[in-house]
């Protein structure tokens, strides 16, 4: 199973490897908006760039707009529970989440983040 890997540390923008067992990847987010359509959209948020300016596959969906953005990430692969286990043993506590891309996300938890 493929997961996203980052660390509560890396707050900027440039985000280093987390680990030495990730590789770049380039990763796709679902943006997501309440507005019924990209005119909507821009008629509530005129300060805003427009929402057909940025990403691909722009949709509708039944509660709103979607659209994708590519992001550069790190993934890694896990094959088993007993991997994942070896993992925290090497990198301490982390958390699993569902993640803001298409894949699940393992934080190291090496900072406060609260």
């Amino acid at each position: 199973m493929r997961f996203e890997v980052t660390r509560t540390s890396d707050y900027g923008l440039h985000k280093p490897r987390p680990c030495a067992e990730a590789g770049h990847a380039i990763l796709t987010r679902v943006d997501h908006s309440s507005f019924a359509s990209p005119e909507a959209y821009e008629a509530g948020l005129p300060h805003m760039y427009p929402w057909l300016s940025c990403g691909t596959n722009h949709r509708v969906v039944d509660d709103g707009i979607e659209r994708d953005i590519l992001e550069k990430g790190w993934i890694m692969e896990l094959e088993s529970l007993a991997e994942l286990m070896s993992f925290i043993d090497e990198h301490g506590d982390v958390v699993i989440s569902e993640g803001r891309h298409e894949y699940r996300t393992i934080e190291i938890y090496d900072d406060d983040r609260e």
